[in-house]
C-alpha cells in the first residue's frame, strides 16, 4: 500500500515518539527510585 500521509503528518509523528520515549525513560526511572526507596525501608 502507498503511504499517503504528508511529510507534516510524519513529522508530528516523529516527534511524538520521541516525546514517548522521554516519558518512557521518566517513568523507568521512576520505577527505579521507589524500587530503591523499596529496598531502603526493607533494610532499616
Amino acid at each position: 500500500m502507498a503511504d499517503s500521509r504528508s511529510e507534516g503528518d510524519l513529522q508530528v509523528e516523529q516527534g511524538g515518539d520521541a516525546f514517548h520515549d522521554a516519558q518512557a525513560q521518566s517513568n523507568a526511572f521512576d520505577i527505579a527510585v521507589s524500587r530503591f526507596a523499596y529496598a531502603i525501608e526493607l533494610f532499616k
